[in-house]
């Protein structure tokens, strides 16, 4: 039995589904700022105008990193960390 909460959720994946990255950087100390947060995460900035932002929890206390799943050479490089605004 679907919920409220799963019905909205399908809706996003909806919106995501076929959407393709153009372009991935991290998020500016001044917008980390004003969401009151003291890391910066990456940002997946997607063609349909949508933007992909780890947060740290599903209240948006604070940045979160990414794992990425990739493997070069052998060696897992999977992560992608937050940094500090001071970075």
């Amino acid at each position: 039995m679907k919920t409220e909460q799963t019905e909205k959720w399908e809706k996003a994946f909806k919106f995501l589904e076929g959407a393709k990255v153009v372009k991935v950087d991290y998020m500016t100390s001044k917008v980390a700022e004003k969401y009151g947060w003291d890391n910066r995460p990456i940002q997946i900035h997607l063609d349909n105008g949508g933007t992909l932002i780890p947060q740290r929890d599903d209240e948006g206390n604070d940045a979160g990193a990414l794992w990425v799943g990739l493997e070069v050479g052998g060696k897992d490089r999977s992560l992608a960390p937050v940094l500090s605004v001071s970075d």
